[in-house]
């Protein structure tokens, strides 16, 4: 029994591409939102995004080093733009 629907919402995870970051990103695309896989290693993010994506969820890596402002903010835009 799944008792958390996030059908039609977008979460932002950082440290996506592994550990903890990765399993709570698996966790809410099972609940069907749309996932931004955040992390600094942007070839490990595109590849937990590509593992995790389905029909009714969309994962999408996107780069960033969470320790550097201007990189949050293109980060921040770049998901926008893309699940508005």
């Amino acid at each position: 029994m799944d008792f958390l629907d996030l059908t039609n919402r977008v979460a932002i995870v950082t440290g996506a591409a592994q550990g903890i970051g990765l399993a709570v990103a698996q966790r809410l695309v099972s609940a069907g939102a749309s996932v931004a896989v955040v992390d600094v290693n942007a070839k490990d993010a595109e590849k937990a995004a590509k593992e995790m994506s389905t029909d009714n969820a969309r994962a999408k890596a996107f780069a960033c080093d969470v320790a550097d402002w201007d990189s949050v903010q293109q980060m921040y835009a770049a998901v926008a733009t893309t699940y508005g």
